[in-house]
């Protein structure tokens, strides 16, 4: 089965932004951007990924990335960037677009994705997203960072941070 998602990799790093032979993606449920999409040495992902670049965004895999199941990935304009040995759960939604809610909920044929604001991700190297996590519009990870199961994250944290629900905020250092 996983010989099947080695040669998957293969035949798609060719249309890729990166061309990579090592590693594994299981089979996904949606792909688009594919040129705008980069994975380092030795990523693998596991099925029903949905990684998409709809715009001039790019999505950087470090090397060595563990994906788990239904891993969503999604940007228009902005960089998403996953570090070097950085294990992501299952379930996880990482985007870049943001929308004030409130202000357009009385506007029903506005065009949501073309007036959000955006901010770029980025998650640092050896870091843990527990399953089910959301990474907002501007999320900044430091290095070695440990995320908590079902946990919703905005803003930046610092190096070495353990960070959990209900109010996914900063609850340990592990230095």
């Amino acid at each position: 089965m996983r010989l099947f998602w080695v040669l998957r990799l293969w035949i798609y790093s060719i249309f890729m932004g990166s061309f990579n032979v090592l590693g594994y993606l299981g089979k996904p449920v949606f792909f688009k951007g594919f040129s705008k999409i980069y994975f380092g040495k030795d990523v693998r992902v596991f099925p029903g990924a949905r990684i998409e670049s709809l715009g001039n965004g790019k999505i950087f895999f470090g090397d060595y990335v563990r994906a788990g199941h239904n891993l969503f990935v999604t940007t228009t304009d902005k960089d998403i960037k996953i570090g070097d040995k950085t294990i992501l759960s299952a379930n996880i939604f990482i985007g870049t677009q943001k929308n004030d809610f409130k202000k357009n909920i009385n506007q029903p044929n506005k065009n949501w994705f073309k007036d959000s604001e955006e901010n770029e991700i980025i998650i640092g190297e050896r870091c843990f997203i527990g399953f089910g996590a959301v990474l907002l519009p501007g999320t900044k990870l430091g290095k070695s960072c440990v995320v908590g199961a079902n946990a919703v994250l905005s803003g930046s944290y610092d190096d070495f941070s353990v960070i959990a629900p209900p109010k996914s905020k900063v609850i340990n250092k592990l230095q």
